[in-house]
């Protein structure tokens, strides 16, 4: 049977949620994801409705954007670096303060 609590996409309250890209590694390079933040998680997944592949703790991670990137948005998770692009400068913008309001 299914636990159905921790099915994040039962979850109505999200703060923010769409597709971004995320770096994976240099052979598959920038990879569509669907996000969404939701309390102080940030959970990715493949796509709107799949199975969640990660989630960031951003009471505990540090976001920031990237001087040489103007899309790139940085997550410290404090074991691990997380990479993720907005499509526009204006997006980039209202996830960064989002992931920093939390």
């Amino acid at each position: 049977q299914k636990n159905n609590k921790n099915d994040i996409h039962q979850v109505s309250t999200a703060l923010m949620e769409g597709y971004l890209e995320k770096w994976t590694n240099l052979i598959q390079g920038w990879k569509s994801r669907y996000f969404i933040l939701h309390k102080d998680l940030l959970i990715y997944c493949n796509e709107k409705g799949a199975p969640q592949k990660g989630i960031i703790y951003l009471k505990i991670a540090q976001i920031n954007a990237d001087p040489d990137d103007p899309l790139r948005i940085i997550v410290h998770t404090g074991t691990n670096e997380i990479h993720i692009r907005a499509k526009d400068i204006a997006e980039k913008i209202r996830w960064i303060k989002a992931m920093q309001t939390v």
